[in-house]
């Protein structure tokens, strides 16, 4: 198994309306990292909580590259690994949430997110707790 640490940035909460504008995975392999910025497309669906929380303004989710560029980068990245997605496991704080948005946002571009497995330490630290 192939290990990543995955982090997103969001315009909001809901995966296919709202938009990713900031993704980073980590390879735990040989530490290597791919941190890319998202052009959002859609302005007027930017949710004023998640700029507070991002500490960005809208003039800075529209720089970046396209979500088609992003992805094939990101493919690519995984790719070099020489697994499949039956091979790979991906480890965020609240997966659940980064695995909706990164399925949104690889079918947005008719591509599957390559990646069958996720690992949520929030929950693992819920379960640590009691």
């Amino acid at each position: 198994m192939h290990y990543y640490i995955i982090d997103t940035e969001t315009t909001g909460l809901i995966a296919g309306f709202n938009e990713i504008f900031q993704i980073s995975i980590i390879r735990e392999t040989d530490k290597n990292q791919i941190s890319r910025n998202i052009k959002i497309q859609f302005m007027d669906r930017v949710h004023a909580d998640a700029l507070r929380i991002t500490g960005k303004t809208k003039q800075d989710l529209l720089i970046g590259d396209s979500k088609e560029s992003v992805t094939k980068e990101i493919d690519d990245f995984l790719n070099a690994d020489g697994s499949n997605p039956e091979g790979r496991v991906f480890v965020a704080h609240n997966a659940p949430f980064d695995q909706r948005h990164c399925h949104a946002l690889w079918a947005s571009v008719n591509k599957t997110f390559p990646a069958n497995y996720w690992l949520d330490t929030k929950e693992i630290s819920r379960i640590w707790q009691k």
